[in-house]
């Protein structure tokens, strides 16, 4: 299955977010969102997160642990999801930091 970068993005930015909206689950989001999209479509975006979503956070975890850099972090990101803009590639550094910071003290 193939999405133009806006529906990878906007699905993105919807499994990053963080409070009261994370209660309802991400399948749930998309579909609203993309009423038009099936729901193996919807389960492809959301596995398609978990994935930007996992190597990210490897990434970042290594650059804070003086493995790597917050820059190798972001070409490895970018390289693989090139689709990934730069409001999501933020959002990913700083939830990859709370995540590393939290795991590795």
């Amino acid at each position: 299955m193939t999405f133009d970068s806006d529906t990878l993005n906007t699905a993105l930015s919807m499994s990053l977010e963080w409070g009261p909206v994370r209660s309802t689950p991400l399948e749930a989001r998309l579909t609203e969102r993309f009423s038009n999209l099936t729901p193996r479509e919807v389960m492809a975006l959301k596995l398609t997160c978990g994935e930007v979503e996992s190597l990210a956070w490897r990434e970042v975890e290594r650059a804070y642990l003086k493995q790597s850099t917050m820059e190798a972090a972001g070409a490895t990101i970018r390289s693989a999801f090139p689709w990934v803009n730069t409001d999501n590639l933020s959002h990913l550094f700083t939830q990859g930091q709370y995540y590393a910071w939290h795991d590795n003290g």
